[in-house]
């Protein structure tokens, strides 16, 4: 059978309509009842409940599948060209902690790039690795944080030879990639392996006009989080586990430890539906998107918008000069139009893969042209400006020793010097500026209130008394 054919199938789909369609009495969980206590909802809803099982006989377990998703898992493999797929249900977040806790041991030194995913962090506190964080090069027109580069990797491979992890984010936020197979090869010339949380790429290996995902240019384990770019709902993810320089049973393990031990059928039915929307997806497909996606390219265009298109060509940037990423965004939701994030100077838009024939409606921008007119250039958002962060930085306190130390809130203006005892995060995009245990300088609480001025949100400062919270001096 060929690779087309089996591709095209769903499983999955077949054995969850064949249980629907057979008169059953529900007295197991859930207990909806196949939709029976969601009476007062459309009749579609409660019909979509009926695919919302639990394993009763005939299906299967995901912790130990021996049938369908077995055969649903095997399929995802063949197509990324894994050693073993997993679904997962409990989002990427589940993947990454699993994989890192799964390769990582007590006190490693690990490699991380510092605009990494805050589940990367949750997995390096659990694991109690010694992180070394490896700050990204700056995209200075775009305002953006892409890749690492090489160099700055064999400065850190030079200076701490005993790391045998690196864990990358690919692409990044906004479509943006960079020579990741460099940095690969480099990592594995030193027996250093590779995790990529690619949330944002499932969907790079359906044309060779795309960037290559890490699935095809050597990573050791990849996360993908399938409702970013796939037709598979949200909380949905895979989890690729490609050579053998890790163990694919502790991975296995601590996926058994933190998914939920009830998986929901829907998730992984979706799972299922977006591998063979990804495994059927054609030249043809890929030429009638591109067209769609120029449509939507001409619609900001025509709106007096300016359109950056990043690596990833399904997603698209728009902005307006002196005006606000996220003033830009509220223009748009009048339209109707929700995007999917916006910063300081611009607006992240994720276009739809479609198959040939299938129809997106696209709003007129006339409430956004509007209140384009009206805003004034004086409230604009500035960008985020001249931050110059360190390349190399270490923890100031050890995970364990964070965990032993009493914490107080201070004024941000009173903790140069002093060791947070939470992320600052910068939304959006939702990067760690300073990771719990750093040590805050005066030049970042400088930046911290550039960027409170200019109307980021700062995760872990409180916005009404600007008080974080620092550790305990000794």
């Amino acid at each position: 059978m060929s690779k087309e054919h089996l591709q095209s199938q769903l499983p999955l789909y077949t054995i969850l309509e064949e249980h629907r369609q057979q008169e059953r009495f529900s007295v197991h969980v859930p207990g909806h009842k196949n939709g029976l206590n969601w009476p007062n909802l459309p009749a579609f809803a409660t019909d979509f409940l009926a695919f919302d099982q639990t394993e009763v006989t005939g299906l299967d377990y995901l912790h130990a599948p021996t049938g369908v998703l077995q055969e649903s898992q095997a399929l995802l493999s063949q197509l990324y060209g894994s050693k073993r797929s997993f679904f997962l249900v409990n989002g990427s977040t589940v993947g990454i902690l699993s994989m890192i806790l799964g390769t990582v041991q007590k006190n490693d030194p690990v490699f991380v790039m510092k605009n990494a995913h805050q589940s990367v962090f949750h997995g390096l506190a659990m694991a109690a690795a010694t992180p070394i964080f490896l700050t990204p090069e700056m995209d200075e027109e775009k305002q953006t944080m892409v890749g690492l580069a090489p160099a700055l990797l064999a400065e850190a491979i030079a200076t701490y030879p005993a790391a045998k992890v690196l864990i990358l984010t690919y692409p990044n936020y906004y479509g943006q990639t960079y020579d990741l197979k460099a940095l690969i090869h480099l990592a594995h010339a030193h027996d250093i392996c590779v995790l990529v949380d690619e949330a944002h790429g499932a969907h790079l290996i359906v044309s060779e006009e795309l960037p290559k995902s890490a699935t095809q240019l050597g990573a050791d384990v990849v996360v993908q989080s399938a409702h970013k770019m796939l037709p598979a709902m949200t909380q949905a993810a895979y989890l690729h586990v490609m050579t053998s320089r890790v163990s694919e049973r502790k991975i296995a393990q601590y996926l058994h430890q933190l998914q939920t031990s009830s998986p929901s059928y829907l998730l992984m039915l979706s799972l299922d539906i977006a591998r063979q929307f990804a495994g059927t997806f054609t030249k043809e497909d890929w030429a009638y998107t591109k067209k769609q996606n120029q449509k939507w390219r001409a619609l900001f265009e025509a709106a007096g918008l300016m359109v950056w298109q990043p690596d990833d060509l399904m997603k698209l940037i728009v902005f307006k000069e002196a005006v606000s990423g996220s003033a830009l965004a509220t223009f748009l939701e009048k339209d109707g139009l929700y995007a999917e994030m916006a910063d300081a100077t611009k607006v992240v838009l994720t276009l739809p893969l479609l198959k040939v024939g299938q129809v997106v409606k696209r709003p007129s921008l006339t409430q956004t042209m509007a209140s384009l007119k009206e805003y004034s250039a004086a409230s604009a958002v500035l960008p985020y400006g001249q931050w110059q962060p360190v390349a190399m930085s270490l923890l100031a306190l050890t995970y364990q020793e964070q965990a032993e130390r009493a914490v107080e809130s201070i004024q941000l203006a009173q903790a140069v010097q002093r060791v947070v005892a939470e992320n600052i995060t910068i939304y959006p995009p939702g990067i760690p500026f300073k990771v719990a245990g750093e040590v805050l300088t005066a030049a970042d609480i400088v930046q911290i209130a550039d960027w409170r001025r200019k109307g980021l949100r700062v995760v872990g400062l409180d916005a009404a008394t600007t008080e974080l919270a620092v550790y305990l001096l000794d």
